[in-house]
């Protein structure tokens, strides 16, 4: 059973806790004397995932693909795409990836998310040099140039 794998995102001024499981926001709440404490908000609607990547604007926050434990605990990478709208507190679907891939190296410019490399599904996990942008207007991604040779690894950040 997954039950602490993290990944951190900052939003402006919002640092969030994304794990495979749920979402660890901090709250500035007027009982805790003006504190920040981590609250802990609604299961991942899809499921429990790790090895994922997480990107956000705005008040959302985006898993993208990672690794799916079935009931058999079976392993398997997934092309699944979620976010968390923090306002809302609520969870979403979106449109899946064209792949399904894990680590991906997934980053937020100007409302748009950004899958730059990642590694592939399968039991030897490999670079892959494919990069995708997600559209939140039309809910969709579309391919863009892969990286170049040798320069597919793991890392992205704004």
């Amino acid at each position: 059973m997954i039950s602490s794998v993290f990944q951190t995102i900052a939003i402006g001024a919002l640092c969030a806790n994304l794990g495979a499981t749920s979402a660890l926001i901090p709250r500035t709440s007027a009982n805790t004397s003006g504190k920040t404490h981590w609250t802990r908000h609604d299961s991942i609607g899809l499921g429990p995932r790790q090895e994922h990547g997480v990107a956000g604007f705005d008040d959302k926050i985006f898993v993208v693909g990672g690794v799916h434990y079935d009931n058999n605990n079976t392993v398997e990478t997934v092309n699944l795409v979620e976010y968390y709208a923090i306002k809302q507190q609520k969870w979403h679907v979106a449109a899946p990836l064209p792949q399904a891939v894990n680590h991906a190296n997934a980053a937020a410019v100007d409302g748009k998310v950004y899958v730059l490399g990642s590694l592939s599904a399968g039991v030897n996990w490999t670079a892959l040099p494919d990069t995708y942008v997600y559209t939140s207007g039309n809910d969709s991604w579309t391919a863009l140039a892969p990286m170049p040779e040798g320069t597919a690894r793991g890392a992205s950040a704004i």
